[in-house]
């Protein structure tokens, strides 16, 4: 069985293989000579090859979801004693009590449709994983047997009676609450099924049954620390979100479920070596037409039945007010993103032939497996519909597979395609987009462990080159970043509100599904034929598809646009410092009546202490090492040419403690050369050196980024401190209100002001410096000085300014001499 099933692996991959060769040959083709009847010839061979494509399942998996046949299920068990009718739920300790016996009696034959784990397993280990792998399989095999009285349940109501016979805590308040006042998260399952959209249903039900079990391990822990009422705030803001499988591992979990539901969850949609349904389904290994309907009448029954256990209503309802609230949800701003998705969202919702359009495409593209063909109209038709939630909910799982066939092309590794597995990692948008392949190779499931990577040119990930950087930076955008929407993540966990997505977020929505279809578009073997003759000078959906492909530059997201924002903020604050404070503390020193004298009656001994870090002629010289550190790295400093250079008459008048009045300083000269420099060398590009997931997006280079951005806020904050000091300082002495030891500081402050002036100046050269020390990527490969830089200092460590540039300075210095590294 297992052989047959490897046997059609290996076919599998050679299809997909040639699929995507064959859809580039017609692709080069089309361009020069569209109608020829070789090009004919290859399209229908195309056909014939997507027609063959075979779910990217394991052997493992695949016997597991749809080989019904390993075991038997004896002639005397009655589907009563699994299922209580009176209630319609199921009756879990019956279920586990039979799942326990024939994972005994039936080992032997279940062990000759697995494949043995790749890793060594220690005694105990190996149990627990054999033991869920048995157990799904019996599960699987129960599922199918009760479904038809299942679904005879769940067909005999509409959303009132179902209500009426279940009550209203199962109906309303077990799963999270929505805000739409017309329909309840239940109830959208329901109607789903009712439908027989059974896939849909189930993507969105295991979502929020994940949320709920999430509550339930909050208010656990509530209940076992005795967490007063006024620390119930600090409890969820603290409260670290888990994913389904990693909840099923947690005590208090168990103690509220009972270990007959947990170890039916784990093995339905729990540890990789179950079921695994929700990632099997959220990856996009599954479609619509390949989902049985038995899995999604088992969750609808499988949440009534947790709904209406006594222990998890009493948890949920004795502490209602603990229940989190669906996430809150960000849009992206106005005029972010693609320019032209506003135009194809408006074509989708609007144009009348919309449908037609959006049906030839998808048909017409490679890049979608035949399969999910439906799957992906389906996703479009819900966004004509003004349903975003439920388009993106089926639109996700697809991209995510159509991608990871786009990586097993560009990698030319089609076995990874297949990667739905019980024994190792899934091959998912972490691996996809993920800029090396060292890390997708090493991460395994028994350890569970993220293994650093560092990019070099062997091992790099070649479907960067095959998108393009603009288009994998804009995914990263919407799916990664850690300041970013994440929206995937939110969806696929139940912790967004779908009116939320429906209503809150229509420009992110234009932003993906822009992305969606100009990948769809990318691959796409024939461009649209007018809908008629009198149409033809419309606007087609492929022509603003081809419009947008090339208009993926704006990243809003990426770390660099938070360093770019805070820079250009400091500066800002840099600018009102120079011709406002700076300008009235050289008065009030040199020409105020009423303030000149106290400059002769408190001479100026020390530097005010929470100012200044150097003197004066320490910065100037700190500068002009900045200036010449960027000339060995050919880089002509913009600072120090159009900040310093430009203002250096205001600098020699600082110098040299001239009566002379200040000058207005030139700053916009300045802001006007940052921003060309912020799109050449400081423009948002992706990194090269991640530790761990990109998901997590920590990687060297923006582990940096967020290093110097907090030095550049720390400035503009450095300078706001100075000027409120000024202002109080000034206010009292003006006033005369002022005592001694005020008027003394006040001086201090005013005769600090070049070092005040120059320690900015300073700090913003440090950042430039630092951001463009050079890092010859290709030899970067001591993970331990890559995690030891990666690692942010620890929080009770209150370095100041200057201290955490050096700290950086010298780690840079550090990683650069240890890896002999030469200039970029």
């Amino acid at each position: 069985m297992i052989t047959q099933r490897k046997s059609e692996l290996e076919t599998g991959v050679f299809v997909e293989e040639e699929i995507f060769k064959l859809g580039k040959k017609i692709q080069s083709m089309t361009r020069h000579d569209p109608n020829t009847t070789e090009i004919h010839a290859l399209i229908q061979q195309l056909n014939e090859l997507q027609e063959k494509e075979d779910l990217p399942l394991s052997p493992n998996v695949y016997n597991m979801l749809y080989n019904l046949n390993i075991i038997e299920i004896e002639d005397s068990l009655n589907r009563n004693d699994i299922l209580n009718h009176d209630e319609k739920t199921l009756r879990m300790d019956q279920l586990f009590h039979w799942m326990e016996l024939k994972i005994n009696q039936d080992q032997e034959k279940m062990m000759n449709y697995l494949i043995k784990p790749k890793k060594i397993l220690e005694q105990g280990e190996k149990d627990a994983f054999e033991r869920v792998r048995f157990g799904s399989i019996c599960l699987r095999k129960m599922i199918e047997f009760i479904d038809p009285i299942l679904f005879s349940w769940i067909s005999e109501f509409d959303f009132a009676n179902f209500r009426t016979f279940f009550g209203e805590f199962v109906c309303d308040s077990f799963l999270p609450e929505t805000e739409d006042e017309n329909i309840s998260t239940l109830q959208l399952i329901l109607e789903l099924y009712w439908k027989g959209q059974y896939y849909t249903c189930f993507s969105v039900g295991i979502t929020f049954l994940e949320r709920v079990l999430g509550d339930l391990l909050l208010l656990a822990k509530k209940k076992s620390n005795d967490t007063s009422s006024n620390d119930v705030t600090n409890l969820i803001e603290n409260f670290r979100e888990l994913k389904i499988n990693e909840l099923l591992m947690v005590e208090e979990i168990e103690s509220v479920l009972g270990k007959e539901f947990v170890f039916i969850f784990k093995c339905f949609s729990g540890p990789l070596q179950g079921l695994n349904l929700r990632n099997v389904v959220w990856h996009g290994f599954l479609d619509a037409s390949h989902f049985p309907r038995s899995f999604a009448s088992f969750l609808i029954v499988l949440i009534v039945t947790l709904a209406k256990k006594e222990s998890v209503k009493n948890t949920l309802q004795s502490s209602n007010q603990m229940r989190r609230s669906f996430n809150a949800m960000m849009d992206i701003p106005q005029l972010s993103g693609n320019p032209c998705r506003s135009k194809i969202s408006n074509f989708l919702l609007t144009d009348e032939n919309s449908p037609k359009q959006v049906e030839h495409l998808i048909d017409s593209s490679y890049f979608i497996p035949l399969r999910s063909k439906k799957d992906w109209k389906l996703s479009l038709s819900y966004y004509r519909q003004g349903n975003f939630y439920l388009s993106f909910v089926l639109l996700f799982p697809h991209l995510e597979h159509a991608l990871r066939r786009l990586f097993a092309f560009s990698n030319q590794n089609f076995v990874r395609l297949f990667s739905a597995e019980t024994d190792q990692v899934y091959t998912t948008f972490d691996e996809i987009l993920h800029p090396s392949l060292d890390y997708e190779t090493s991460t395994e499931l028994t350890d569970g462990e993220a293994v650093s990577s560092v990019w070099n040119f062997e091992s790099r990930n070649r479907v960067i080159e095959e998108m393009g950087e603009e288009l994998m930076l804009s995914l990263f955008d919407i799916l990664f970043f850690k300041d970013g929407p994440r929206i995937r993540d939110k969806l696929s966990h139940g912790v967004v509100d779908p009116l939320t997505i429906n209503k809150n977020i229509v420009h992110l929505c234009e932003q993906v599904i822009t992305i969606a279809l100009c990948m769809v578009h990318r691959y796409s073997i024939v461009s649209l034929p007018c809908c008629n003759n009198h149409e033809s000078d419309k606007t087609t959906l492929f022509d603003y598809l081809h419009e947008a492909s090339s208009k993926f530059t704006f990243q809003i997201y990426h770390p660099q646009m938070s360093l770019l924002n805070e820079f250009e903020t400091t500066v800002n604050k840099f600018k009102t410092f120079s011709e406002n404070t700076l300008s009235k503390a050289w008065e009030y020193k040199f020409a105020n009546n009423l303030t000149k004298h106290l400059f002769v009656k408190y001479p100026l001994e020390r530097g005010e202490k929470r100012f200044v870090v150097r003197e004066s002629s320490d910065l100037e010289e700190l500068i002009e090492v900045y200036n010449n550190n960027m000339k060995q790295i050919n880089h002509e400093s913009v600072v120090y040419n159009h900040l310093y250079i430009k203002n250096i008459h205001i600098s020699n008048i600082l110098k040299k403690k001239s009566e002379e009045s200040l000058p207005n300083a030139h700053i916009d000269s300045f802001l006007d050369a940052f921003k060309d420099l912020s799109k050449t060398t400081f423009k948002p590009r992706l990194p090269l050196t991640f530790c761990g997931k990109c998901g997590n997006t920590q990687s060297i280079e923006f582990t940096k980024i967020y290093r110097l951005t907090d030095i550049v806020k720390q400035a503009g904050l450095y300078l706001d401190e100075i000027h409120d000091s000024f202002t109080e300082l000034e206010t009292a002495v003006l006033n005369r209100t002022a005592f001694a030891r005020h008027r003394k500081r006040f001086v201090k402050v005013v005769g600090n002001m070049y070092d005040f002036y120059l320690n900015v100046i300073a700090i913003v050269m440090a950042v430039e410096f630092l951001y463009l020390s050079p890092v010859n990527r290709e030899h970067l490969e001591e993970r331990g000085i890559v995690l030891r830089l990666s690692r942010a200092a620890p929080s009770a460590i209150k370095a100041t300014t200057f201290e955490k540039i050096e700290k950086l300075n010298l780690e840079w210095k550090i990683l650069m001499d240890k890896l002999s590294l030469s200039k970029i």
